[in-house]
């Protein structure tokens, strides 16, 4: 007679024999980031019910962060003569819960070590910030990442013009370095949808040649995307 007791509640477990398919996992997941916002509760439910079925990888129990969700993108590019539609995933990185109450301390991990920021900056606080702005549900690290990137630049035109302002020929150089290397950061060359770097690549060239009204022209939202994430 078996008595390991953990044996007995792997055969009672009336799921141990489900599996879901791909497309499947992908339907739950997707009905559960489109509810209503009155029902938004069910998101973090559905998500790890979905997780569960599919088998979530060491790594991802191993972390110890609930904002782990041990599932990974599958881009399909699609084809030309249309017969293998395009994917919604942007890339093979691991969709993350946003809605998770670990998500902030998850977000910290995630900050690219080459997006850095101006002097006075906190990195860690800068990405909480973020983090506590993003929209709750799943969403993949590269997109994440290409959050913290694009604000990183806001950081760094927002150096750019005061310095410009006090005549800090110094201080105007090395942002203009710094965003001449940032419109070209990875995470945001993978997510364009098209023109985003050609437009950071201006803001660049217009740092460069000293040029303020250009500078000020091109991505004029960023003072409001940094409201509240100042030094």
């Amino acid at each position: 007679m078996n008595h390991d007791p953990f044996a007995a509640l792997a055969a009672a477990d009336p799921a141990r024999d489900v599996s879901l398919p791909a497309s499947e996992v992908r339907r739950i997941v997707r009905a559960a980031t489109t509810r209503p916002r009155r029902r938004r509760w069910i998101l973090p439910t559905a998500t790890i019910a979905v997780v569960c079925a599919v088998g979530i990888p060491g790594a991802a129990v191993a972390s110890g962060y609930l904002a782990r969700t041990g599932w990974f993108g599958s881009p399909n590019p699609g084809s030309p003569e249309g017969t293998r539609p395009v994917g919604t995933e942007a890339d093979g990185s691991e969709w993350i819960d946003t809605s998770a109450a670990d998500y902030g301390d998850y977000a910290v991990t995630l900050w690219p070590a080459y997006a850095t920021l101006p002097p006075g900056y906190d990195t860690a606080a800068f990405a909480r910030t973020i983090a506590a702005d993003a929209p709750k549900g799943l969403r993949q690290v590269t997109g994440i990442r290409s959050e913290f990137e694009q604000n990183a630049r806001c950081a760094w035109r927002e150096e750019w013009l005061d310095a410009d302002a006090l005549g800090d020929a110094a201080r105007t150089a090395v942002a203009a370095q710094t965003l001449t290397a940032a419109a070209t950061w990875p995470a945001t060359v993978a997510t364009d949808g098209g023109g985003i770097v050609d437009e950071e690549r201006a803001l660049a060239a217009a740092a460069t040649a000293g040029d303020r009204s250009g500078v000020e022209a091109v991505d004029a939202w960023c003072g409001e995307m940094l409201e509240g994430r100042g030094r």
